[in-house]
């Protein structure tokens, strides 16, 4: 049976809580105006301590996002004026080793987008209707960045991996989209996510501030 995953269709953030992801310090979190309606008329805070990320909301329960997100987090539509365009081809992996934004289309199979860029690199991964179904591997592995954001444009995308998962060395690449730095998940467009194990696994930050995110037979749906 179809599962959804986050099917709110948000064409700016629009989920309105903090999700806390086991295992690691993971946040997924967004928020907008309609937060303000929320019934609560005491202020709440959370303190930060080991992986537990500080939430501070107003006496209307608005939560103050200011030390969550970025601009750029928010922004739902890539500045791909000097963006590289890539169109997956059956086989044939996608290496990104530098900062910058990768807009990414076509229908491939057997091609995991490879982000292994300077630890001070900010790096935007733009779906532009592309379908990848794999076997044994990540659509996305995230080895090393600063922050890499995926971001959907208005088209429907699909990751898919069908079998179990292989591990890279000791890395247990166990999700369809799996990254070990920052991640943030944005867009305009749906993102179809299918996978045997894990859909979404981060071992850093990650934040959903947008996009239609569909998920199908699923372990987890996002794990830390």
């Amino acid at each position: 049976m179809k599962q959804s995953f986050i099917k709110k269709g948000l064409a700016v953030a629009a989920l309105t809580a903090a999700i806390a992801l086991a295992g690691c310090s993971t946040t997924a979190a967004t928020s907008t105006a309609a937060a303000a309606t929320a019934a609560s008329t005491a202020a709440t805070t959370t303190k930060t301590t080991g992986t537990t990320t500080t939430v501070t909301s107003s006496a209307n329960a608005v939560i103050d996002t200011t030390d969550l997100f970025s601009t750029r987090d928010l922004e739902q539509t890539a500045d791909t004026s000097g963006a590289t365009n890539i169109t997956v081809t059956s086989g044939q992996d996608v290496s990104i080793t530098s900062e910058g934004v990768y807009v990414i289309s076509g229908t491939a199979t057997d091609v995991t987008i490879t982000v292994e860029a300077p630890d001070d690199a900010k790096v935007q991964i733009v779906l532009d209707g592309v379908s990848i179904t794999n076997t044994d591997s990540p659509c996305i592995y995230v080895k090393t960045a600063d922050k890499v954001f995926v971001t959907t444009t208005d088209s429907a995308n699909t990751l898919k991996v069908t079998g179990t998962f292989t591990a890279d060395g000791t890395t247990n690449t166990d999700a369809v989209i799996f990254s070990k730095s920052d991640l943030t998940l944005n867009g305009t467009g749906t993102l179809n996510i299918s996978s045997t194990d894990n859909g979404i696994t981060s071992k850093d930050d990650l934040k959903v501030t947008g996009g239609n995110l569909q998920h199908h037979k699923y372990r987890s749906v996002i794990t830390g």
